[in-house]
């Protein structure tokens, strides 16, 4: 007898058990505390590269049901505002979708001066690093092969955040400099004088003209100052 007693009660513990995890299983609730932990964590999943600002949370009724499925997604996104649509399913039927507005700014790695850089400089490896920067990245120099051995065109202070307006390309040949023209073809070898009419980085085809007969002719840069004639005639 004592020992059905026993199994009585374990049965009971056992059915009482049963029925929580039930209740668990199939009653659902979101709250404002349940919302701010999914955006939060999708923000989290979703957006490793921003440092959040706001986000303006709607206000709404604790929502209830059997069993509530949430998803989320982006719905459009600016330079400061990722905009989220936060749906709510009851068995599959959409009965709340709510918007909510993320302000952020964007997280890049960026080039800073390392000292102060002279206008006209050739910028080495010395003079930069690469540096987490927060905000708007328009503009700024993400990558060193972007600036090294360019100039720059203005004078940059120490400390500061490179952007492209503040270099140029270190050119061997500048727009309206003079330039020793070079002619190859077999064993002939000229020389002559001409102007540049653009500006030329190493192997790039720029106009030139000939200062002895008034011609504009194609040229390959090859040297400081110096370009190969390419076709046509002089």
């Amino acid at each position: 007898m004592r020992c059905s007693g026993q199994l009585a009660t374990l049965s009971l513990k056992i059915l009482v058990i049963f029925l929580l995890f039930v209740e668990a299983a199939f009653a659902s609730f979101i709250d404002k505390n349940r919302l701010q932990s999914d955006v939060e964590n999708f923000l989290k999943r979703n957006f490793k590269n921003i440092q959040v600002e706001s986000i303006s949370y709607p206000n709404f009724k604790p929502i209830k049901g059997n069993s509530l499925q949430v998803k989320i997604k982006k719905r459009t996104q600016t330079s400061a505002y990722i905009y989220l649509t936060y749906s709510v399913y009851d068995n599959g039927k959409l009965i709340k979708r709510l918007t909510i507005p993320v302000k952020y700014r964007q997280i890049s790695y960026v080039i800073f001066s390392k000292d102060y850089i002279k206008r006209g400089e050739i910028i080495t490896k010395e003079k930069i690093e690469l540096k987490k920067y927060v905000g708007n990245p328009r503009h700024l120099i993400t990558s060193l092969q972007e600036i090294l051995g360019s100039r720059a065109k203005i004078n940059i202070r120490k400390g500061i955040p490179i952007k492209d307006y503040m270099i140029q390309p270190n050119y061997l040949v500048n727009r309206g400099s003079s330039v020793k023209i070079i002619y190859n073809k077999g064993l002939i070898h000229i020389e002559l004088l001409g102007r540049a009419l653009e500006n030329g980085l190493l192997n790039q085809i720029i106009k030139v003209k000939n200062i002895s007969t008034g011609k504009v002719i194609p040229c390959k840069v090859i040297g400081k100052n110096q370009v190969l004639f390419i076709g046509g005639s002089f």
